[in-house]
């Protein structure tokens, strides 16, 4: 009985690693993040069916597969640590598991957890199923004004974005450049100082929120709360609520009531202040060292538990307290990917490989191939007007980033103009906005996963509902194929579908057996370069 354990040793990588044999596998997320290491999904294939595992648990977790002697396959799954007694009275949760059965093919299994997630484990904003946003992210280190100015010129040129941006850098007391991105600021230095710098935001954020209000749009700011740098607010004025200090750093506890309810205060009156609407939680070190610090050797996991518990109760408040915020969960991008915070949030950045300039834009192809087997709702990100970038980027939402240009110019100066031509950025978001729903559909990958730059990747979302759905194809900078045929799936073989290329500007008709047995040519004659394809049913024979 073959096994696909959680994406291998790489998060992003669905290859199998285990076949049976009398060697068991153990698979565990590291460092005390749910999705560090490994991700908390698996698929147990057996001949014409299966077992898909999910562990719902944002710390540390563990994964056993081994063959028992009477043949059959055991699985065995929960916290990495645990060895403890409790209080009177005193109460703890261990992990949620979910087990969904399939029959059929693989793909069929992972498609079916799709359904069940969105269906079922998906938050949700004013009554509705959440969706994730088109945004633009800009440093936090810079001007209100010149962030005043950004949100005016997207309304003022009518560019189809859903959400503007603020990322780090933006509280604190920390002296302000107007130079300043992710590399060179001491932003860092301030995780733990959680009001707005006052040279950078003499008025606080509030007019930053009214102005993307004012401009339809929501507004992300992002936080890092349970990271406390030395010296900074809570280590002055509440060092008892801390884990820590390990080298610089320290550990909000999430366990403790009283500083729950503290920081829950901070954090709401922020979000309210500011006119907040996407509230984006980073966690950019590992809390097990601290938690395994602080637990006696009786009640080993304890403060493990505690702090999760916190976790889910200040997301469960800050929701209650703001209706329709959304929340965002990157955790140094996609290393708290879980079946517990994926019901309350979206990772709107899953990956960190996207904050360096010039990436190699398979990377998130891969993100993509990988992660929609067990993730329905997750964005990459886009840092330069490139059509083969920005569709490497496709998906549930994305995010528009500024980078460093040839010249040097940092992140914190760009501006969207300077950034991305008007023309090109209108039309590629237009094309997001076009193709987004289809990710909530089944997922076919129509080539095998790889990170080779000399092959290509493909895939097909379907919706079924709709009778719609897309392909894209990518040929990578160093691949000799020019050609591939796609072979589509999921379709009433019956039915006729109308399919349309958004690049030859094309159409044709065929019923839905012929896109699935003969399927149809893609040619790319540009290294690197992608094509994208609609398609509709249109009638029913």
């Amino acid at each position: 009985q073959p096994l696909l354990p959680p994406l291998g040793a790489d998060p992003q990588n669905p290859q199998a690693a285990w076949r049976g044999g009398d060697n068991p596998l153990v698979v565990a997320s590291k460092g005390g993040r749910s999705s560090c290491g490994a991700l908390p999904f698996f698929n147990v294939e057996m001949a014409g069916r299966g077992i898909i595992g999910a562990i719902g648990w944002t710390g540390d977790w563990v994964a056993r597969f081994w063959r028992a002697d009477d043949g059959a396959v055991r699985v065995q799954a929960g916290m990495r640590r645990t060895h403890f007694t409790l209080h009177p009275g005193e109460q703890v949760r261990t992990p949620r598991i979910l087990l969904l059965f399939w029959e059929g093919e693989r793909i069929r299994g992972h498609n079916l957890l799709r359904r069940l997630l969105l269906a079922h484990y998906r938050p949700t904003r004013h009554g509705r199923p959440a969706q994730a946003p088109i945004s633009f992210a800009v440093w936090g280190e810079n001007r209100a004004e010149r962030q005043i100015g950004k949100i005016r010129w997207f309304a003022e040129n009518r560019v189809p974005i859903d959400n503007f941006w603020i990322d780090a850098g933006w509280h604190g007391d920390g002296g302000y450049k107007d130079s300043a991105n992710v590399f060179n600021s001491e932003w860092w230095r301030h995780v733990g100082n959680w009001w707005p710098n006052k040279t950078a935001y003499p008025e606080g954020l509030g007019p930053i929120g009214k102005a993307a209000a004012e401009a339809g749009l929501d507004f992300t700011l992002w936080f890092e709360p349970e990271r406390v740098f030395r010296d900074t607010y809570f280590v002055r004025e509440h060092p008892e609520w801390l884990l820590g200090p390990i080298g610089d750093n320290y550990l909000f506890n999430l366990g403790l009531p009283e500083a729950r309810a503290a920081l829950t205060d901070l954090i709401s009156n922020i979000i309210s202040e500011g006119g907040i609407t996407v509230y984006r939680q980073d966690f950019n070190f590992d809390p097990a060292p601290y938690w395994e610090a602080a637990d006696p050797p009786d009640r080993i996991g304890i403060s493990e538990m505690k702090h999760i518990e916190g976790l889910y109760a200040f997301w469960d408040e800050l929701r209650r307290r703001h209706p329709g915020l959304l929340i965002d969960n990157c955790a140094s991008g996609g290393r708290r990917i879980d079946l517990e915070t994926i019901s309350r949030s979206i990772p709107l950045w899953r990956s960190d490989y996207q904050c360096f300039p010039n990436y190699d834009p398979l990377g998130m192809q891969g993100q993509t191939h990988g992660l929609s087997l067990w993730v329905p709702l997750s964005t990459g990100a886009c840092d330069r007007p490139d059509d083969y970038v920005f569709r490497s980027a496709l998906g549930p939402g994305i995010v528009m980033c500024t980078a460093a240009n040839e010249t040097g110019v940092p992140e914190g100066c760009l501006t969207p103009w300077e950034a991305y031509p008007l023309d090109w950025l209108k039309k590629a978001l237009s094309e997001e906005r076009r193709v987004r729903p289809y990710f909530e559909g089944d997922f076919y990958p129509l080539l095998s996963y790889t990170l080779a730059d000399d092959a290509w990747a493909a895939w097909q979302f379907d919706r079924p509902d709709l009778g719609e759905g897309m392909v894209v194809a990518f040929r990578r900078q160093r691949s000799p194929i020019t050609n591939m045929i796609a072979r589509l799936r999921g379709l009433s073989p019956r039915a006729v579908y109308e399919v349309r290329d958004l690049d030859g500007k094309r159409g044709w008709r065929a019923t839905g057996r012929e896109l699935m047995e003969k399927g149809f040519a893609i040619a790319i004659t540009s290294q690197p370069g992608s094509r994208l394809f609609l398609y509709r049913r249109a009638s029913q024979r």
